[in-house]
């Protein structure tokens, strides 16, 4: 009888009080620059699945850029409101001498970035990376705002991703004032992702060594999963 306890316990404790339940963002789902999450792609769509964000104690500078459309670009646009059953209001016609425009977010701090993944305020965030090599960093953002959004959006002469609370939101500086943004509920229909490097620190511990954008490939000593660096691995964890 005790046994069936301990076991019924045990596996209670195992779906309600996982470190993933912990480290998700509970106040929003939906992903922003920055999210940790995977791919959702199908023949139809292209997605993410959010299953949260590091947290940050330095900001993240991030650049705009703001694009005209282009067929390929408009496509994608075309199909990610449709998926979500909206009237598409963006009208497109390559005929056009001046196109309807876009914007790209990318984070360009990657340095930093990688510091405080590593941090021990993410350590959470780090063990579920290192079980589930799936798992990326969405790293560039195309979407399309609101009229005001897009006037801040236009005039921003410096971004950066910055912590405040449990969340993580963009803040732009405008004519000298900073203001704060919150990406994911803006027209998010593309994006880019990056994995991640591995290898082992001073404590023989897996860390994140590089965060692959460009297509790049993990360097010579390193792992794209982190349970490749050492036969033992299971063993340290323990």
């Amino acid at each position: 009888m005790k046994l069936k306890l301990f076991l019924l316990v045990t596996t209670l404790c195992f779906m309600s009080c996982s470190p993933l339940k912990k480290w998700q963002n509970v106040e929003s789902k939906t992903a922003g620059l920055g999210a940790i999450g995977e791919a959702t792609d199908d023949l139809f769509t292209k997605g993410f699945r959010k299953v949260g964000e590091p947290k940050l104690s330095t900001p993240i500078s991030v650049h705009i850029h703001s694009v005209p459309f282009t067929k390929s670009s408009y496509s994608k646009y075309k199909k990610y409101k449709e998926h979500l059953g909206e009237e598409v209001n963006v009208q497109f016609n390559d005929s056009l001498e001046s196109a309807p425009r876009f914007f790209q977010l990318r984070i360009t701090d990657i340095v930093r970035l990688k510091q405080d993944l590593n941090r021990e305020m993410n350590q959470v965030m780090l063990d579920y990376l290192e079980d589930d090599p799936g798992l990326e960093l969405l790293t560039e953002i195309s979407l399309v705002s609101d009229t005001p959004q897009e006037s801040i959006l236009t005039k921003a002469t410096q971004a950066q991703l910055i912590q405040k609370g449990d969340r993580v939101y963009l803040e732009v500086r405008n004519n000298g004032t900073f203001i704060q943004l919150e990406t994911s509920i803006m027209e998010i229909f593309d994006y880019e992702t990056a994995g991640f490097c591995w290898q082992l620190n001073q404590r023989s511990r897996p860390e994140i060594s590089t965060i692959l954008v460009n297509g790049q490939s993990c360097p010579k000593g390193t792992e794209k999963k982190a349970k490749k660096l050492d036969v033992s691995f299971d063993y340290l964890k323990l």
